[in-house]
């Protein structure tokens, strides 16, 4: 949110139009369900067993190689969409689609559950 909101601001500094703040704001503040998909897996992972822990270091770099590569080499859709970030609207310039952004908000709860009922199971102390 930080960095959406220093984004929108320096760009209305250079450009002299402080409504697009918003719109910079807003493509940042999408990112937001896909980030929590990343802290699910992590959080899966540790409540899980802690020694799987390395598997969020695996699908973050996964999802940046996706991201940056992906299109590059053309890389089927199927393979792209295991990236939660390409399930983001591409804000600001695209269509808002709530849809996808309730997915990922969902998969992200159902991930954290997982990981806080694992951790609870663990004797940990």
């Amino acid at each position: 949110m930080a960095a959406g909101l220093s984004a929108g601001l320096a760009y209305a500094a250079q450009t002299g139009d402080i409504g697009q703040v918003g719109r910079v704001l807003g493509g940042a503040l999408v990112q937001r369900p896909a980030a929590g998909v990343l802290t699910g897996v992590v959080m899966a992972a540790f409540g899980l067993a802690p020694k799987w822990i390395a598997i969020g270091w695996v699908a973050l770099v996964a999802f940046v190689l996706l991201g940056e590569f992906g299109p590059l080499f053309k890389l089927n859709h199927m393979v792209m969409a295991i990236s939660p970030f390409d399930h983001v609207p591409k804000l600001p310039g695209g269509a808002l689609t709530v849809a996808p952004l309730l997915w990922l908000s969902g998969v992200a709860a159902v991930l954290i559950v997982i990981g806080l009922s694992g951790f609870r199971r663990r004797d940990v102390g």
